[in-house]
């Protein structure tokens, strides 16, 4: 009869963690998210009256406050939550078009975080 090698705990147990120590590339994931998110602010800011505009983000966790176009404000938020980034705490916006494209303005009535 064969005799079955017995597993090394050791051995198992950098399998497990090897991924880990070596880097798994979470931080070149984290910036090819960020990019793709940057390049499609970029790509969908023109716009010719405020309306044209919408403010995504929210108080809450891997989010701030950016100016979109409305009519990519969907795939913008989507694009915004799968980005390795922290939470944010200041002002809230408004979105207006200044200048040919959507940009951020101010509200001094509220903002996250705030008491």
């Amino acid at each position: 009869m064969e005799k079955i090698p017995s597993f090394d705990r050791r051995r198992v147990v950098w399998l497990v963690l090897a991924p880990a120590v070596s880097g798994s590339g979470d931080d070149d994931s984290c910036e090819a998210r960020e990019q793709a998110y940057e390049d499609f602010l970029a790509a969908h800011a023109a716009c010719e009256i405020d309306e044209d505009c919408a403010v995504i983000g929210d108080c809450g966790p891997n989010s701030d406050f950016a100016p979109v176009r409305a009519d990519a404000e969907e795939e913008a938020r989507a694009l915004q939550v799968d980005r390795c980034s922290d939470t944010y705490d200041g002002p809230m916006y408004r979105p207006v078009c200044t200048a040919g494209e959507c940009a951020l303005e101010t509200r001094s009535d509220t903002c996250c975080g705030c008491p």
